[in-house]
């Protein structure tokens, strides 16, 4: 595309399949980039602070686009994300023409998340956080396992059980867990300070992501309704209405800063 880029930044997974679904509903001709997080190839660390997710991602996104005007986005916490990147391009004096936070809620509950990591009961309690629970037979036989820490007989039943493809194998599972828990550390340890941009969040119509970013940003935030759920508006129908949402305020951006 002749476009200035847009850079979709990864929600609390670490992976990019909202960014795929939206690309066909924003404007033609912009490339759009899609970064997921860092830990799920084989010896690679996941990233602990948002700072240094903003850093790496940073890198990747300059040796695509050398200078501005920069424009970033990211779902969920992946706006948070978006934003410490804008706060970064903005101290090396880079012109900043949008930052979208796709239904991003910001709390203002700093303080340190557990260090300790444990695996079992991490899964046990993102399956208890499904749209659909499993079975409660099922249930009770993952909770015996997690409090007994046996994660390998635990995966093998949420495989029978249909709760994680057959085909991840262990070794990826935990580079998952290992993922969703760093990005859990740096959120708990990340307090966001007010920049000198204007900040677009498209806020899921049945949810409550302003009150947060209303507190930090005040008149410098545009809030646009999504009809849907927080789930919902990156998937069909709703994702379509947000991509329509998102190219009226990239070009009312573009428009702005021209």
């Amino acid at each position: 595309g002749h476009l200035p880029p847009l850079f979709l930044i990864h929600p609390r997974g670490g992976q990019v399949d909202y960014a795929r679904t939206l690309a066909p509903w924003l404007i033609a001709g912009l490339p759009v980039y899609g970064l997921g997080a860092s830990g799920f190839l084989a010896g690679e660390t996941p990233l602990t602070t948002i700072e240094a997710m903003a850093a790496r991602y940073l890198q990747e996104i300059r040796a695509v686009q050398p200078e501005g005007p920069y424009r970033v986005a990211g779902y969920s916490c992946g706006g948070i994300i978006a934003y410490e990147i804008a706060n970064q391009l903005l101290g090396v004096d880079e012109y900043v023409e949008f930052v979208g936070l796709i239904d991003t809620y910001w709390v203002n509950e700093t303080g340190s998340a557990p260090e300790d990591f444990d695996e079992c009961a991490f899964l046990f309690n993102e399956l208890l956080k499904a749209d659909k629970l499993p079975a409660p037979e099922i249930l009770e036989t993952l909770k015996a396992q997690a409090a007994c820490a046996d994660f390998e007989t635990m995966l093998d039943d949420c495989r029978t059980a249909g709760l994680i493809p057959a085909d991840i194998d262990q070794a990826l599972v935990r580079r998952y867990l290992a993922v969703f828990h760093a990005t859990d550390q740096a959120l708990k340890a990340y307090t966001p300070a007010p920049i000198p941009a204007p900040l677009t969040l498209f806020a899921a119509t049945e949810g409550d992501a302003a009150r947060g970013w209303e507190m930090l940003a005040g008149h410098s935030l545009r809030i646009v309704p999504i009809s849907g759920t927080h789930l919902g508006i990156i998937e069909p129908p709703h994702v379509r209405h947000l991509g329509e949402a998102v190219s009226a305020a990239l070009i009312a951006a573009a428009w702005t800063g021209a």
